[in-house]
């Protein structure tokens, strides 16, 4: 499960991650890309948690469509 959320944390830059792309992501995870929806849910909440002060909009400034 480690090595799972050190290639999702890929996805956000963490220093102590790989530079993941989605693609590699979805071949990490196996063929069904839901399989690694959960580790994104988690580092979601982490990230709310530690660096978003528990605010959940916090993450909308990632939001691609502003």
């Amino acid at each position: 499960m480690h090595d799972d959320l050190v290639q999702a944390a890929g996805f956000i830059g963490h220093p102590a991650a790989p530079s993941i792309t989605l693609n590699e992501g979805v071949e990490h995870y196996g063929d069904d890309p839901i399989t690694f929806v959960p580790y994104l849910l988690l580092l979601c909440g982490g990230l709310v948690a530690t660096v978003g002060g528990g605010e959940p909009d916090w993450l909308r400034q990632f939001d691609l469509a502003n």
